[in-house]
């Protein structure tokens, strides 16, 4: 068996984690960088939570056909996709108006799927709708986030950026997956689904509010400069 010539001692480790420390510290001093990983993270948190426990939620619908759980998994990344077409083309001029649009929409969508199972084929085709709904909310946080990262970032932060980020999303991704099964047992999926709904919903008009209100403080700002300078 052959081993490496370099192996990997305590403080590579150590290094690793510094690194990601000052990829915090630069995002935290960007309060539009922190904001979008955040928002990025509980998206992708909840995102995690409705595939993980879509099938329970399909098993309690009367009728479903078998092949519904592959359907909606198949329009979810269709509609992240399409998304990803649309704003790779468009000139981004809020983002924290794409974060509030995304995580209102998704908020909608998971709230929305426990209401549609006893309405037959029209609750099905809905359901699936809601899917494909959720991956394009998902595209419109995560992608103008990327977007952002890659235009803001100096090169000489940004590895360390990316890591802080990739390890906050694959975070929220496994507790995501985890913690979707301990919450649908504890309290049941669909109510599940409702709660993950109206916080994604809260979440995206916090983002919201906290946008109007920066914008009210540069006006009040712009207009106490131009009052001095008179």
């Amino acid at each position: 068996m052959r081993f490496s010539k370099h192996p990997i001692h305590p403080q590579d480790k150590t290094s690793a984690l510094a690194s990601i420390k000052e990829g915090f510290l630069f995002m935290k001093q960007t309060p539009l960088l922190l904001t979008g990983l955040f928002t990025a993270c509980f998206v992708l948190f909840i995102l995690q939570i409705g595939d993980s426990q879509a099938i329970i939620l399909i098993r309690s619908f009367p009728g479903a056909p078998p092949e519904l759980a592959g359907w909606c998994m198949a329009v979810s990344g269709a509609g992240m996709l399409l998304t990803a077409a649309i704003v790779g083309k468009r000139r981004i001029s809020s983002y924290l108006l794409y974060f509030t649009l995304g995580a209102c929409l998704l908020g909608i969508a998971t709230g929305c799927v426990p209401f549609l199972g006893g309405l037959g084929i029209v609750g099905t085709a809905l359901f699936i709708f809601a899917f494909f709904i959720m991956g394009a909310a998902f595209g419109l946080v995560h992608i103008p986030f990327q977007i952002l990262v890659q235009t803001s970032v100096p090169v000489d932060y940004s590895g360390r950026v990316f890591g802080a980020i990739q390890s906050m999303t694959t975070l929220a991704s496994i507790l995501g997956m985890a913690g979707g099964g301990v919450l649908a047992e504890l309290i049941g999926v669909s109510l599940a689904f409702l709660i993950c709904g109206c916080l994604l919903i809260a979440a995206g008009l916090t983002t919201l509010i906290g946008k109007k209100m920066a914008e009210s403080r540069r006006y009040f700002v712009t207009e106490s400069n131009k009052g001095a300078q008179r």
